[in-house]
Order: C-alpha cells, then sequence, then structure tokens
C-alpha cells in the first residue's frame, strides 16, 4: 500500500510528469493567492476611501448648516 510520501519517493523510479504537475498545481495556486491578496487589499481601500470621503461629506453639510444659523 503506498502512502502519500510514496508517491513522491525517488526510490521508486517511477515517472517525473506526477510530481511535476503537482509541483505546477503548487505554484499555479501560490500565484493566484498572491495576485487575489493585490486585488482584495486593492477593493477594501477603496471602501474605506470612499467611506472616508462619505463621512468628510456629510461633516461638511453639517457644518455649513450650522454655520448659517
Amino acid at each position: 500500500m503506498l502512502s502519500f510520501f510514496d508517491y513522491f519517493s525517488v526510490k521508486n523510479n517511477k515517472s517525473w510528469i506526477p510530481v511535476a504537475k503537482v509541483g505546477v498545481a503548487f505554484l499555479i495556486v501560490g500565484i493566484l493567492i498572491e495576485l487575489l491578496q493585490e486585488i482584495i487589499i486593492g477593493l477594501l481601500a477603496m471602501v474605506f476611501f470612499a467611506i472616508g470621503l462619505f463621512l468628510f461629506v456629510i461633516a461638511y453639510k453639517i457644518w455649513n448648516n450650522t454655520r448659517n444659523n
């Protein structure tokens, strides 16, 4: 019975292609995580920027209404 580590064992003289496929899969997943991380951080930054701008506009309107009274 083969275990997980026997599948990647060099001693078995099996084909290198399955190991290479797993390696490429891990590389692709790593790159996708890195790209998605940048997108998620960018979206979060834009949300916080929009909320801050919205609150600033509300504060200006309140200040403008109270200044005229």
